[in-house]
């Protein structure tokens, strides 16, 4: 074990959120490992404390621990946070040091700084809103809602080829009601099912993929049915996971198609948006909880490091942006509950001090937030532009089958996204070949 007088001041105070974590959430302890114990941190943190100001402190004293704490996160927070993003980006281009069967997503590499902009963006797109107003689902059988499925599997490939995979899979079981399952079966997906015990998902095997999906018997069970659909047909034909950069986007892009044909048909049309609101709600709330962290990833890449003044000069200017977008109510409010959002310092404290413990408690974070965030942006530009391009539907069967052979960048061009506006440019052949070569990115 190395000594804790041979590391970085910074890796102190990681430890110590560390502890602290590990106090607060009894699955991160479980789940982690804390190289060293309490009282060592403290008194090595006491003796830096001691040789900075000539202050000393006894660091068995819960008083002083207290002090001690606040002194290196004041000292150590921003340092903490550039180096944990800095891991990020080397986990970015180098994807196996986290999971060894994953590839580096060429497409994000290349265009990291806009792709973090256009989350940061769709995060902002929702902040002053209210929350989409809950409409009651009418009900419809299990019958009923698979017929629809079909119905638009071949609106989506006449050639019946996906209807065909779809029944093929219903008839082998592959699509499975989660909430059926034993719960000695659902124990073992626990750890990613939702608030409420419910779990759509997908999964490639060894042997083949199957489907997980919490049947509601509402409209909103076309949606999800065709979202998990689609990485099935994905698996099916290509044996692999999509890009980080497109995981999302063509389930995403189905499910919407999926309302808008059901509107078609003459289904209530405040029902299907308020399912169309509620799910993409969703990702800007994912979106906009995690902001200030695309803020701070964005900084990094402009920057090489992140100031602290530099992020108080910015808070100070998107509260003045934010406050402009609100109501009197809305500002009256903020101040009497969260007075600490109208002093840039304090609130650019708390800023950093979240997104440090986010990514000590979720380093995986970007990776789960990413291809939803942008698959939500570039599938409901492509859903948006349907009405007048067609020929987008006809592109998305190849696109959605083909994914992992087009470069993302021509795939958006081609449903209208203008990736070019968004300072989005092609893979970077040159870099792909550097990083095939093993050689760090950053």
């Amino acid at each position: 074990m190395d000594a804790l007088a041979d590391r970085e001041q910074y890796e102190l105070y990681f430890f110590l959120e560390q502890h602290l974590l590990a106090q607060e959430d009894p699955i991160y302890k479980e789940n982690t490992s804390i190289a060293f114990d309490l009282a060592s941190i403290y008194q090595e943190v006491s003796i830096r404390y001691f040789e900075q100001t000539g202050i000393k402190l006894d660091s068995t004293k819960d008083e002083n621990q207290k002090q001690l704490y606040e002194w290196i996160q004041q000292k150590e927070r921003y340092h903490l946070l550039t180096e944990q993003l800095k891991l990020m980006l080397d986990c970015i281009a180098n994807p196996s040091i986290l999971d060894e069967s994953s590839k580096p997503d060429y497409f994000l590499i290349t265009n990291l700084l806009p792709l973090v902009n256009i989350m940061n963006d769709e995060g902002v797109r929702t902040l002053g809103k209210t929350k989409p107003q809950v409409v009651p689902l009418s009900y419809h059988s299990d019958r009923e809602i698979n017929k629809l499925v079909e119905e638009i599997l071949v609106e989506i490939d006449p050639t019946e080829k996906w209807l065909s995979i779809y029944q093929r899979a219903q008839e082998e079981g592959s699509f499975i009601d989660y909430l059926s399952l034993p719960p000695e079966m659902r124990m073992n997906y626990q750890m990613i099912e939702e608030p409420d015990g419910s779990l759509n998902a997908t999964f490639l095997t060894s042997t083949g993929q199957f489907s997980f999906v919490t049947y509601q018997n509402t409209l909103e069970d076309v949606a999800t049915i065709l979202h998990e659909f689609t990485h099935y047909i994905y698996y099916e034909k290509n044996k692999e996971v999509a890009s980080l950069t497109l995981r999302e986007f063509s389930p995403i892009f189905y499910e919407k198609y999926g309302l808008l044909s059901l509107s078609r048909k003459g289904y209530p049309l405040e029902e299907l948006l308020s399912i169309d609101r509620k799910r993409r709600d969703n990702t800007g709330v994912l979106a906009r909880s995690n902001a200030c962290l695309y803020n701070y990833l964005s900084m990094l890449l402009q920057d090489g490091t992140i100031r602290e003044e530099k992020d108080i000069s910015f808070n100070f200017r998107a509260q003045n942006k934010i406050l402009s977008m609100m109501t009197n109510k809305m500002k009256r409010d903020i101040k009497t509950n969260s007075p600490e959002f109208f002093d840039p310092i304090k609130f650019s404290h708390i800023n950093c001090d979240f997104a440090v413990m986010y990514l000590i408690r979720h380093p995986e974070s970007f990776y789960t937030e990413y291809p939803y965030v942008v698959g939500t942006h570039f599938a409901t530009k492509a859903i948006n532009n349907l009405s007048k391009n067609q020929a987008i539907l006809v592109r998305m069967k190849e696109y959605t089958e083909k994914a992992n052979e087009i470069d993302p960048y021509l795939i958006f061009e081609g449903i209208g996204g203008n990736p070019r506006n968004l300072g989005l440019t092609p893979i970077d052949q040159d870099l792909k070949t550097c990083l095939q070569k093993k050689k760090s990115l950053f």
